[in-house]
C-alpha cells in the first residue's frame, strides 16, 4: 500500500477509534466503567482490523463508515468479553454498542452507508440482540464471507 493509503487507513481506524473512545469516557465520568477508554477503543479497532484488512481499507470496494467499523469492533469486543467472563466490560461495550446502533438508525439517510456498511451494521446488531448466554459459546464473530 502507496503512503496515502496508509494514511486513510490510518485515519480511518482513528475516526473509528475516536467513537468508541468518546462512549467510554462517558461511561468512565459516570462511574460505569474503570480503565482508559483511548486504550480500550485503539485494542478493540486493531483487533477487528487486523480478521479483516483489506476490508477495512476498502480493497473490495469502499471503505466502511467509521461507525460501522466502530460497530463491528464493539460486536468482537462484546463476544471476547463474554467469553473471558469479564461482565464489566462486556455491558460496556453492549452499552456503547446499542449508542452506536442509535446513532446509524437515526441518521441512516444522511450517512451515506454503503452494502459493506448494512452488512458489518447487522453483523454488530445481531450480537447487539443475541441471547447473552449465548455468547460465551461463540466468542468470534461469524463474518459470513466478509
Amino acid at each position: 500500500m502507496g503512503f496515502f493509503g496508509d494514511i486513510g487507513s490510518g485515519l480511518a481506524r482513528a475516526q473509528a477509534a475516536a467513537v468508541i473512545e468518546l462512549l467510554l469516557a462517558r461511561q468512565v465520568e459516570y462511574g460505569v466503567l474503570e480503565g482508559q477508554p483511548r486504550e480500550l477503543a485503539e485494542h478493540l479497532v486493531s483487533q477487528v482490523w487486523a480478521q479483516r484488512p483489506t476490508l477495512f481499507e476498502g480493497k473490495p470496494g469502499p471503505r466502511p463508515h467509521k461507525l460501522a467499523v466502530a460497530a463491528i469492533a464493539l460486536a468482537a469486543g462484546i463476544r471476547h468479553e463474554a467469553y473471558r467472563a469479564n461482565a464489566a466490560l462486556q455491558d460496556a461495550y453492549t452499552l456503547a454498542l446499542g449508542h452506536v446502533l442509535e446513532q446509524v438508525a437515526s441518521r441512516a439517510a444522511d450517512l451515506n452507508l454503503h452494502d459493506i456498511d448494512q452488512r458489518l451494521l447487522d453483523l454488530a446488531a445481531a450480537t447487539f440482540f443475541s441471547y447473552p448466554g449465548s455468547l460465551p459459546h461463540e466468542p468470534h464473530l461469524d463474518w459470513f464471507g466478509l
